[in-house]
């Protein structure tokens, strides 16, 4: 029998949404994830509504997918243990699959083969996934959980991409980034954008951190981007910075005459 944990329901998502303020809540519906049906069902109330680049947005995922050459997947596969005449034997395999060239992911054991995951939806692969283990295994477990890749940028302490479950609190991600620890991190100003757009602003997301949303609930997507604020964008902490740094160095030279 094959067994895949089902992904949070939609309206978790919409009741963590609409802890936000009303304008958070109208970019999320916008750019949320969700199965095909609900994404061509957004699509054509966005086009009779005349918002074009929603409509734009939506129709380029359901054509291009979530996936990208890079990407990462927490793959766990079991075989329900069986009595055999040397013992008792089951196969499990936990591993981290990559998309490769191609958008290809190569399943374990080999036996499954390779899945072109081109044009898939994260909530798409699961399904993919438990049909090909079913066409070769009748007592298999398969437990498929894509990670997001997002970046972070700013006053971190480590930039660059990161992979992290989609149930993941967006606070475990800030805290991974070390912006914690960074001198100059302005934590009241964390923003995440959407390429050039700004996705949520900093009230949005310390009101996503005080309700401990998670990243499915914020409807981020692959290629999000959380930007940590530095406080040395505020004029009077760069004089006073400055002004330190010229009276240490001064007073050697004083002391000196």
């Amino acid at each position: 029998m094959i067994s895949v944990r089902p992904r949070r329901s939609v309206f978790l998502t919409l009741f963590g949404l609409c802890a936000l303020t009303h304008s958070v809540v109208a970019q999320g519906d916008a750019k949320t994830g969700g199965t095909r049906a609900q994404l061509i069902a957004r699509a054509r109330v966005a086009d009779s509504l005349g918002r074009k680049e929603e409509a734009f947005q939506i129709k380029a995922r359901l054509a291009n997918g979530d996936f990208e050459v890079g990407d990462r997947v927490l793959y766990l596969f079991e075989t329900v243990p069986m009595q055999t005449a040397g013992g008792v034997t089951q196969q499990r395999i936990a591993d981290s699959l990559i998309v490769q060239a191609g958008k290809i992911i190569r399943l374990k054991p080999e036996l499954l083969g390779e899945l072109n995951v081109s044009g898939f939806l994260l909530s798409e692969l699961s399904d993919s996934v438990a049909a090909r283990v079913a066409k070769y295994f009748k007592n298999a477990t398969v437990r498929v959980d894509p990670l997001l890749r997002i970046s972070a940028s700013g006053a971190v302490g480590r930039a660059g991409v990161y992979y992290i479950p989609m149930d993941a609190p967006l606070g475990d991600l800030i805290s991974r980034t070390g912006a914690g620890q960074h001198p100059m991190a302005d934590m009241k100003n964390v923003t995440i954008k959407r390429g050039e757009s700004v996705l949520y602003v900093a009230a949005d997301v310390q009101s996503a951190l005080g309700d401990g949303l998670t990243l499915q609930q914020l409807a981020i997507q692959p290629g999000d981007e959380v930007v940590v604020g530095s406080k040395s964008n505020k004029p009077w902490l760069v004089i006073v910075t400055t002004g330190l740094t010229i009276v240490a160095i001064l007073i050697p030279i004083l002391r000196s005459r």
